[in-house]
């Protein structure tokens, strides 16, 4: 995606965990959600390629699974913003962890 500023960067209760919100231009909003941690907050750019999170997990889905053992899991979306027009990711890099 392109470079955006942080519109929302919170955990959320409904079972998405911690979730990442980015407005881009020509008004694009991107999601990031099940993340494990979040290395970027509310109002901060982010540019293309920069890490702003870990991986983590979709337990919520599986209830008999702990944390521990539920698949890695992430989940992207890009919309147009107020039209709910859903834009297909063509690539979300996944760098390995340090």
């Amino acid at each position: 995606m392109a470079a955006g500023i942080v519109l929302d960067a919170h955990d959320e209760a409904g079972g998405w965990g911690n979730v990442i919100r980015i407005v881009h231009g020509c008004r694009i909003e991107s999601v990031y959600a099940h993340l494990d941690t979040m290395e970027i907050a509310t109002g901060l750019p982010v540019y293309r390629g920069q890490r702003i999170g870990t991986i983590g997990t979709a337990h919520g889905l599986y209830p008999a699974a702990s944390k521990a053992c539920a698949p890695p899991s992430i989940a992207a979306e890009a919309t147009r913003a107020r039209t709910g027009q859903f834009f297909r990711a063509t690539s979300i890099r996944l760098i390995p962890p340090d």
